[in-house]
This record gives structure tokens, C-alpha cells and sequence, in this order.
């Protein structure tokens, strides 16, 4: 994807970080309460994984295996 429209992952979980703040203040949480705190948690485990995996590292399916827990589970606050 090479759209200059389109945002970036980092530019994203940093919207989404700061959408989180905002929410979280409205309903007095914490920012990973919300749905845009843990997108941004989600977000960023996936892109850390794929830099692993892009980097090399040795056991790829491994690293994927942790990653794919957060969809499993869910993120303790």
C-alpha cells in the first residue's frame, strides 16, 4: 500500500492513543479501557511482531504465537 492518504501504523496508535486519553477522561477510565487503547495496544503488538518476523528472527512462529494472544485473551488494563 503506497497511498499517500494513508496513515501510517505509528501515525495511527498515536491517534488512537490520544482519541483513548480523551475518551477515558469522558468515562472515567483509564485509557486502555477503551476500545481505542487497546486497538493501539493491538496495533503496535502486531507491528512489533512484524518487525521480528522481518528481521529474522528464529522462530517466527513462535513470535506470531505471542502475538495472536492478545486476540485470544484480553489485555488486563
Amino acid at each position: 500500500m503506497t497511498d499517500p492518504d494513508l496513515w501510517t501504523v505509528d501515525e495511527l496508535i498515536e491517534a488512537l492513543r490520544l482519541s483513548a486519553l480523551d475518551t477515558a477522561m469522558i468515562v472515567k477510565a483509564t485509557s486502555l479501557e477503551t476500545v481505542e487503547g487497546q486497538a493501539a495496544e493491538v496495533l503496535e503488538e502486531w507491528q512489533q511482531t512484524l518487525r521480528l518476523i522481518a528481521e529474522g528472527y528464529p522462530e517466527p512462529q513462535e513470535v506470531a504465537r505471542n502475538a495472536l494472544r492478545i486476540t485470544d485473551g484480553k489485555i488486563s488494563p
